[in-house]
């Protein structure tokens, strides 16, 4: 199997994570149970995370892997992500109505369970 190309991948990631997060790089070996010295090689760009720390960083951190790689910037969405958000969007549109503002049919609860008040 081969590695991929360097450019792009977590490193660079990795290392503004942390600084952002105001920890040090022996901070990070240790919430992620390696040495420091691997966990300079990672940043350092002599070796990296496998597949499950990857997997750690970005839940830790509440990022994606696809950010980790480098494949999208802080904040962007993923297309998953993005046909989520317009999902959500449309029920909300659709509960509103074009003007905005709910009827008040709108908000009554479409399970058909009785509601109490």
């Amino acid at each position: 199997m081969s590695r991929p190309k360097q450019e792009g991948q977590c490193w660079q990631q990795l290392a503004d994570l942390r600084t952002r997060a105001g920890m040090t790089q022996e901070d990070m070996a240790k919430t992620f149970h390696v040495s420091p010295i691997t966990y300079s090689r990672w940043e350092t760009k002599k070796c990296y995370p496998d597949m499950d720390t990857i997997q750690a960083i970005a839940v830790y951190f509440d990022c994606s892997i696809d950010y980790l790689f480098g494949l999208n910037k802080p904040g962007e969405l993923t297309p998953e992500q993005r046909e989520n958000l317009l999902a959500a969007a449309d029920t909300i549109y659709a509960i509103l109505g074009e003007d905005g503002d709910p009827t008040p049919e709108d908000l009554k609860p479409k399970s058909g369970r009785n509601v109490k008040k």
